[in-house]
């Protein structure tokens, strides 16, 4: 037998997958957040024994 669901078991059902996704999406950001490190790197080749400015490095 099969029901017709009403508009508030609708309802319901749309915030479960809606609050599911965002929480999905929320734990893989912070799996990201928490995995990752922000560091100084060179932004273009460097040669053996070049001084080293800050225009030369950016933040990744």
């Amino acid at each position: 037998m099969k029901r017709k669901l009403t508009g508030s078991a609708t309802a319901a059902v749309m915030v479960f997958v809606v609050s599911t996704a965002l929480a999905g999406v929320l734990g893989v950001r912070q799996v990201e957040r928490l995995s990752t490190q922000i560091a100084w790197v060179a932004s273009s080749d460097l040669a053996a024994g070049q001084t080293i400015g800050r225009n030369m490095l950016e933040q990744r």
